[in-house]
């Protein structure tokens, strides 16, 4: 989400401010619905109150709320920290307006419920999430790989994270769908991450209807939220039915290439594994890449921050590791052997969890909390990650504060006791998200090789001390694209190692990387008359990889998935790419 975040929020809150300040019209209307709404819902309510006070405000300006603060802070990436100060200020609970939508921050664990027992998926079952470490070795190698063979002996910078972001897209891609993302520069990797935009253009205050509810009652034509939104629909389910179609063609000539991925086997059972529709799992399947890559690859990334500006815990974590392997690269089977690895992870998610305030939950009654209401229907967020009661110091990365706690991710979620959980990277409550089996194991095996591999240093020429102000992206609390950050590789003998094992992984990845025997077909090398590239083809006529055109335009997602609407982005935006 870091290549969308900051300026898609920034640009549609500051529509949004303008639309209802600058025009008198819509200001007059605005404050009508407003005031309108805002007594009904009062009279409504004050009578549920059972003598106890809403949780307190910080002071806010007429009909905007905090709107304009959240905005401001959110400009100079300090979101997270206003809202840690408002936390330490009003205390365990506090609410947050936008319009007359109040938006309740809870502080601490006070809400946290014990949680719901793992729903055993095709995914996300323990016994399916081991099933993708041969596929994250595999590409945690290739990502070596691609960094030792740079002159400089490491990527840096937006490099580096692009790789880490091809990686992570083609390690789940694979998983779920059965097709990897080959390159860095594929523009499959800006198609999801466009998908993401969707998403953060959801968070509260970025829509105008956020503000005016009743909007949403207004003709299409005059809804340009809406017919944008549909128009994504369409583009991102068009998107998944072309991999359906992939998937279910080979089902039906008998082709076992996509046993065993996500897709596949949804595809092979006719109930659909309880998906109502073909299109519901097109979407679900593309929606999960999203979800499990992207976080993953925050998580990297956040980690990477924590050993560039903690070499200390840099140098510790790889004593750890070449005790244990020595020369040779990590595996997944060697994270029960590096105690410190554990602490390492649960203090990276402590420390920058990839959604800082998760998503909202809803209450479904009013209910009472540390001495006030909260009213039905009331939006709330979990803001525990920073409390300085739960967490000493909380700014400071320290994995030893987890020495004494041995639970897996699984095992914290599950605590009978939920105030003992680790960390809350992965929510609270019925809605925890369900991929921490998956996420864990790629964590694990990311950062132990890239501890094994390389240096992390600081970018040549970058500004020392680092701040990470410099280079904040705008969700609360994660590092930005821009981190002055280069891998060094360790020594010339991991180089050649490294080298060296990918060659073998190359040459005996056929049954070794199946998630289901026989090999996926873009795990292997493919010829001009194999149905892989057909495959391959098919991804090029849906996302082209065109270069912006000279006035500095960037080329649109929304295109025909066919060769006229390719053609046409391509005449608007570049020449056509040749097909791998």
């Amino acid at each position: 989400m870091g290549y969308f975040a900051t300026n898609a929020i920034q640009a549609i809150s500051s529509r949004i401010v303008n639309a209802v300040t600058s025009n008198p019209t819509i200001f007059l209307i605005y404050a009508i619905l407003t005031t309108t709404l805002a007594l009904f819902l009062w009279t409504k309510t004050r009578r549920r109150t059972n003598g106890l006070p809403l949780p307190p405000q910080p002071p806010s300006k007429p009909i905007l709320g905090h709107l304009t603060d959240l905005i401001r802070e959110n400009q100079a990436r300090r979101w997270h920290l206003k809202l840690e100060g408002w936390a330490r200020e009003y205390g365990a609970i506090f609410g947050v307006r936008t319009g007359y939508i109040v938006d309740y921050y809870i502080n601490s664990d006070v809400l946290v419920k014990n949680q719901r027992k793992v729903i055993q998926q095709l995914l996300t079952s323990p016994q399916q999430a081991g099933k993708i470490v041969p596929f994250l070795e595999y590409e945690t190698m290739r990502f070596l790989r691609d960094n030792v063979l740079e002159p400089s002996g490491g990527l840096s910078g937006i490099q580096l994270l692009r790789g880490i972001e091809r990686y992570t897209y083609s390690a789940f891609a694979m998983v779920i769908m059965g097709m990897d993302v080959p390159d860095a520069d594929d523009s499959v990797i800006d198609f999801l991450q466009e998908s993401e935009y969707q998403i953060i253009n959801t968070f509260p205050g970025t829509n105008i209807i956020d503000l005016v509810p009743s909007l949403g009652k207004l003709p299409l034509f005059l809804k340009p939220w809406e017919r944008h939104g549909r128009a994504r629909y369409r583009r991102d389910l068009s998107w998944g039915m072309k991999r359906v179609k992939i998937v279910e063609e080979a089902i039906a000539r008998g082709d076992s290439s996509f046993e065993g991925t996500f897709l596949g086997s949804a595809l092979a059972d006719e109930s659909l594994k309880g998906m109502s529709c073909k299109e519901e799992l097109a979407i679900l399947s593309s929606a999960l890449i999203v979800a499990s890559a992207d976080t993953s690859r925050m998580t990297t990334w956040s980690f990477v921050e924590a050993m560039l500006q903690f070499p200390e815990a840099q140098a510790r974590a790889q004593a750890a590791i070449d005790k244990a392997v020595g020369n040779r690269p990590p595996t997944y089977e060697d994270y029960a052997r590096i105690p410190y690895i554990r602490m390492l992870l649960k203090e990276v998610w402590r420390w920058r969890p990839p959604v800082a305030l998760g998503h909202p939950h809803i209450t479904s009654r009013e209910v009472e909390v540390g001495g006030f209401r909260l009213p039905k229907g009331a939006r709330i967020h979990l803001n525990a990650y920073r409390d300085p009661a739960r967490h000493e110091d909380p700014d400071r990365f320290r994995p030893e504060r987890f020495e004494n706690d041995g639970t897996t991710t699984m095992e914290s979620i599950n605590a009978q006791d939920p105030t003992k959980r680790d960390h809350f990277a992965f929510g609270a409550g019925r809605r925890v998200c369900p991929g921490y089996t998956v996420a864990e194991r790629s964590a694990v095996v990311t950062m132990m090789r890239i501890l094994w591999a390389f240096k992390i240093l600081p970018a040549e020429g970058a500004k020392t001390p680092l701040e990470f102000a410099d280079y904040a992206d705008s969700l609360p609390g994660n590092p930005g694209k821009n981190m002055p950050v280069r891998f060094q590789c360790r020594s010339e003998e991991r180089k050649r190692v490294i080298l060296k094992a990918f060659e073998e992984m190359e040459s005996g990845r056929g049954e070794k990387f199946s998630i289901a025997a026989p090999v996926l077909p873009f795990m292997t090398g493919v010829t001009a008359d194999s149905a892989p590239d057909g495959a391959l083809l098919a991804q090029r006529q849906i996302y082209p990889a065109c270069a912006p055109c000279n006035n500095g335009r960037e080329p649109p997602f929304l295109i025909e998935a066919n060769w006229s609407g390719y053609a046409l982005c391509c005449k608007n935006f570049g020449p056509i790419p040749p097909v791998r």
